[in-house]
This record gives C-alpha cells, sequence and structure tokens, in this order.
C-alpha cells in the first residue's frame, strides 16, 4: 500500500502552531512549550470554530485518547486571515471521516467535547458577576456610610478605644492641635483639597501618642464639637503620608493607627446610594445588548 506523505501547516495567533499530520500520527507542537503526538486512530472528534466575540480568531479543538487510556484536549488558534489553518481543517477532514462535529453547532459541539463553551452565555454570567464584584468592592465603603443614618455623641478616649457607637456618624468634642496639613486626591473623577488637624482630650500631654485626626474640605472653624463621620470602612483610614508629615514638620506624635474622622462627611447620603446602583444597572444593561448581538451573531452562523 502506497504511503501519503507528511503534510505540515503551520499558522499564528499570538504564538505560532506546526501541525505535521502523516498516515499514523499528528505531531504538533503550540508556542515554545507545549508539543503533542498521538495517534490519528486515537482521535475521537475535532470541531474548528470562528471566534468572534470580544475578538476575531480561528479556533480547532481536538479530543483523543493518551496512552494512559485518557482523553486528552488540544486547543490550537489562529488568525482569520492564516492559510495554514483551514488547510489543517481540511487534511483532518479527508483522513478522520466521521470525527469532525462540524456538522453540529457550537453549543452542541462544546457538550461534546466536554469543554466549556467560550461564546456561550456562561461567559457573560461570569463577567457580569466579576464586575458586579469590583464595583462592589470599589464602591463598598460608600455604601457602608450611605447606609448609616444614625448619629451618636463620642469622646476622643471613645472613638480612640474603638467602642461600638451603633453607627459610624459622630458629634465628637475635644482639643484641636494648632498644627495642619493640606493635601489634595481625586475621588470620582473630581480634585478635592482636605485639611487635616490633630484632636486630643483633657488628659493629653505634650509627647504623648496622638491618635485622632479630623479631616475636613474646608477650613477648620472653632466649635465647641463637630460632627463627623469616622472613616474607617476597609481601606479607608490615615494617608502615611499625612502621619509623617506631622511626624516630620511638626515633631507631632501622630499614630501610624490614628482613627481618622472626616468633619461634615456625609452619611445616610441618597447619592452614595443611588451612584453604584445606577453604574450597576448601566454595565447590566451594556453586558446584556453585547451577549444579545453575540448570540445573534453566532446563531447566524450556525450550520
Amino acid at each position: 500500500m502506497e504511503q501519503t506523505k507528511a503534510n505540515t501547516f503551520s499558522f499564528k495567533h499570538m504564538v505560532t502552531c506546526t501541525v505535521t499530520v502523516d498516515d499514523l500520527s499528528i505531531h504538533l507542537k503550540s508556542g515554545p512549550f507545549i508539543k503533542r503526538d498521538f495517534l490519528l486512530s486515537n482521535v475521537q472528534q475535532f470541531y474548528a470554530y470562528h471566534h468572534t466575540v470580544n475578538a476575531n480568531f480561528l479556533c480547532l479543538y481536538i479530543n483523543y485518547t493518551a496512552d494512559n487510556g485518557k482523553t486528552k484536549k488540544v486547543q490550537l488558534m489562529s488568525g482569520e486571515r492564516e492559510t495554514g489553518f483551514p488547510a489543517l481543517v481540511k487534511e483532518l477532514e479527508l483522513r478522520l471521516p466521521g470525527k469532525s462535529l462540524n456538522h453540529l453547532s457550537q453549543e452542541e459541539a462544546m457538550k461534546q467535547l466536554k469543554t466549556f463553551n467560550p461564546q456561550g452565555p456562561m461567559v457573560y454570567v461570569i463577567l457580569w458577576i466579576l464586575t458586579m464584584l469590583i464595583l462592589g468592592a470599589y464602591e463598598y465603603p460608600a455604601m457602608v456610610h450611605a447606609l448609616d443614618s444614625g448619629l451618636a455623641k463620642a469622646s476622643v478616649a471613645e472613638i480612640i478605644e474603638g467602642k461600638d457607637f451603633g453607627t459610624r456618624n459622630i458629634t465628637v468634642k475635644g482639643i484641636l492641635i494648632d498644627s495642619s496639613v493640606e493635601m489634595t486626591s481625586t475621588y470620582r473623577w473630581d480634585s478635592y483639597k482636605h485639611m487635616y488637624l490633630p484632636m486630643v482630650d483633657n488628659d493629653w500631654r505634650q509627647g504623648d501618642s496622638i491618635r485622632l485626626v479630623l479631616e475636613s474640605g474646608e477650613k477648620f472653624l472653632v466649635q465647641q464639637d463637630y460632627n463627623g463621620v469616622i472613616r474607617n470602612v476597609a481601606w479607608e483610614g490615615i494617608d502615611p503620608k499625612i502621619v509623617n508629615f506631622f511626624n516630620t514638620n511638626y515633631s507631632l506624635p501622630v499614630s501610624n493607627h490614628a482613627v481618622l474622622v472626616e468633619i461634615n462627611g456625609k452619611y445616610g447620603d441618597w447619592f452614595d446610594r443611588t451612584v453604584p446602583l445606577a453604574i450597576a444597572a448601566f454595565l447590566t444593561i451594556i453586558l446584556y445588548i453585547t451577549y444579545r448581538n453575540a448570540m445573534r451573531k453566532l446563531r447566524s452562523q450556525a450550520p
């Protein structure tokens, strides 16, 4: 029986793939690390499709039985204009009649391959969950404060001790130390100026550690007490740069663990409640529209 010569196919998408097919086996190399060799007779099924969601490339899945009897999968990707990829698929169809799943829809083919469908609905569910988790993490402190509408009177000592007031919104009375720091920061695309001023109680003596710092978006007005919000949710707290500035420039022993209280800070604010929900709704709509368009495109490509 005359032996058919081996054919080699090359194509590229991020990495270069080289596949050699002869009468007995398939030898493939994908990038610098992945190398596979298996018998043609061990190929269970294969499926090639055009990936069009979020990126455009060609993809080939091959399921085969390894020497240990277990099913192995190999995935090869190619750019749309690479000629080696369609030539390889045609070669496999000629050498492996009945093993191609390209007569099936992508969803059905992926089920038979027992492979996650990278263009299926679950991708969008995962994207939505990840988006909501990232948004929730980013907005978590704002939401905690927005849902807190209480108000309690507190002394400097009680705040430092970490007393639970049932709320982070407090009215505090103490002695301000006449040394302040001004700092500019950005939040939700706007720049803000902040003033920082240490506060102590009547028991404080020169050289004692300072463990409470007030923050205000405007100059401090001397008054008997101050309404503010304890900023200690998640990553909130005093910036180490502020502590270092007080220590270095004023020789004030402000603690690295000083409690930060934002004077006139907004709490129970409908704006802080609404913004995260509005962003979540907007992103959900965008993902849903993207999903509908992708599914429509897939249906149009189905055999």
